[in-house]
Order: structure tokens, then C-alpha cells, then sequence
């Protein structure tokens, strides 16, 4: 028995949601979709949504007021009925058509299983280069090195966990920002001992963002990174980039990159040719800025 859950906020995410009711009819599996829409304000998004909640499987739940991503996942946890809980967010779809099965089979395998990650080779690179080239780069692995650390790079988007685990360990909702709570979520489950099972069982990635979005999420990581670096400790590679660069006395070359040359690396990285490096370098700069911002 199957709780999906999907947050959802400004996306419409029907063809997901027919595409999982059609693989629960295939296997004749007993499960439950609930989707919690968080406020959503695009009009558009609000009434293609709306059919959810007379499509079968199907709680569609709309909240009145705009809470955090990680309180969203922890309100779908409570929501959950069933045994075993697949968190699919609403921008991915499925790459096998027996992706549903395939998650039940190994769900036995470990308190946690993780599929996988993909981006379409056709669309997502026009809608946002950088968004697209990054997760190419750093997000997109295969499953033979993802089980050799199997808690690095935790990415909520798609992954299966038990409801006992659940109940132990939930999503920090102190985080107040994006960026924090996946990587703490991975953190919680390793110091806890929780089994993770990586299969090859991956997910589309359906970018939504324009890269001028994405510039600014990112701002809004660096941030949230940087005020649970006490918590973080040694597991964001950013911060660990940072330190070695505090220790060797030269945090303030990238605070004037930051101060001085944002605006060039801003249009840059949003153009249709985006250099990652020199995103890791804006990433950088940003961080050195803002720690000497907090002091």
C-alpha cells in the first residue's frame, strides 16, 4: 500500500498526476495521491489544478496562506495513510513506465530509496540554460556512484521512505528559507542510521524556472546555508570551499568579485550560454559577502 505525495506551488502538475493514476490502474495497486497546493497565486496553475480533486486516488488539499517547502513535506507526511510514502515534487515526471512498481519492489530494501535524477535533452535548456547545465553537471549521477555515498546530494524531488521513519525524523521547518532543508533532511538520516537503497529508477526534471529565478534561489541557498553553518558542519561543499579560503586569508578577493562585477556575472550566467565555473565563483563570492554581511 502507497501514499504519493506532491507539494505543488504556481505549477501545474496534472500530467503528472494522470501518468501515476495510470500505473496504480496498470499494477492494481492500492494507493492514495495527495497533493497539498501551498497558496498558489498564478491563475493558470489554480484551474488546471482544480480537476485533481475529482480525479480518483486523489486528496487535493490548498492551503490559504503560503507556508515553507518543509512544512509542506512535513503536512504531507502527517497526511500519509499508508505504509510506505513515494514524495514526488510536481515539476518531475517519471522516465519508466513502471517507475510506481519499481519504487514498491525495492521499498522493503531500506528505510529510504532514492531513483534517480534526469533532465530531458529536449526544452529544459531553452527555458533555462543555467538551471539545465548545472543539474547536468552536479545532480544528474549515475546509480553506481550514488550508492557509493549514499547520503550525499539528498534531493527531495523523488525518493521513497517508510512511515515509521517518518515519524522519527522530519523536515527542519526553522530552515525559513530554500536550500537548507533537503541537505539536513540527508544529514538527519545518516546520523540516525537510516538505510538508504539507491536504484536506477530516475525522474525527468521539468524546469520551470528562468535562469533570472534561479539566480536568485540560488542568493536565498547561499544564505540559508550560511546561517546553519552550525548545524551544516562539514557537508556543504560551498562552506568548506569558503573555509579554506578564510584560512588562507583571502575571503575578501571574492567579496569585491561580489561587490564589484555581479552585474557582468549576472548576465552572463543568465544568457544562453552560461559558464558554471563562473557560477561556482558567483556562488563563492556571494558566500564571502554574506558572512562578512552577518558580522
Amino acid at each position: 500500500m502507497l501514499s504519493i505525495v506532491i507539494p505543488t506551488y504556481n505549477c501545474q502538475c496534472v500530467a503528472l498526476v494522470n501518468e501515476l493514476v495510470r500505473q496504480i490502474d496498470t499494477a492494481q495497486i492500492v494507493a492514495e495521491i495527495v497533493v497539498i497546493d501551498d497558496a498558489s497565486n498564478d491563475p493558470a496553475a489554480l484551474a488546471a489544478n482544480e480537476v485533481i480533486a475529482r480525479t480518483k486516488y486523489c486528496r487535493y488539499i490548498k492551503l490559504t496562506e503560503n507556508v515553507s517547502i518543509a512544512k509542506m513535506r512535513n503536512r504531507l507526511f502527517a497526511e500519509a495513510q499508508y505504509k510506505y510514502v513515494l514524495s514526488l515534487d510536481s515539476d518531475v515526471f517519471p522516465v519508466r513506465n513502471d517507475f510506481v512498481v519499481k519504487y514498491l519492489e525495492a521499498a522493503p530494501t531500506a528505510d529510504v530509496v532514492r531513483g534517480g535524477w534526469l533532465y530531458r535533452t529536449d526544452g529544459p535548456q531553452k527555458v533555462c540554460p543555467l538551471r539545465y547545465k548545472y543539474g547536468v553537471r552536479y545532480e544528474v549521477v549515475s546509480v553506481e556512484e550514488r550508492r557509493k555515498h549514499p547520503y550525499a546530494k539528498f534531493i527531495a524531488a523523488s525518493y521513497l521512505i517508510n512511515r515509521e521513519t517518518t515519524r522519527d525524523i522530519l523536515f527542519d521547518e526553522t530552515s525559513g528559507s530554500y536550500g537548507f532543508e533537503d541537505l539536513h533532511f540527508g544529514m538527519q538520516l545518516e546520523s540516525a542510521k537510516r538505510t538508504i537503497a539507491h536504484i536506477d529508477n530516475p525522474v525527468y526534471h521539468d524546469v520551470g524556472d528562468t535562469s533570472e529565478r534561479f539566480v536568485r534561489k540560488t542568493l536565498l541557498a547561499v544564505e540559508n546555508i550560511v546561517e546553519h553553518a552550525d548545524v551544516i558542519g562539514g557537508h556543504s561543499r560551498l562552506l568548506n570551499f569558503y573555509r579554506k579560503v578564510e584560512r588562507w586569508h583571502m575571503a575578501w578577493l571574492p567579496r569585491l568579485i561580489y561587490k564589484y562585477l555581479r552585474s557582468p556575472i549576472e548576465r552572463q550566467l543568465c544568457s544562453s550560454n552560461p559558464s558554471i565555473w563562473l557560477f561556482t565563483l558567483y556562488k563563492l563570492s556571494y558566500c564571502a559577502y554574506y558572512v562578512d554581511k552577518q558580522k
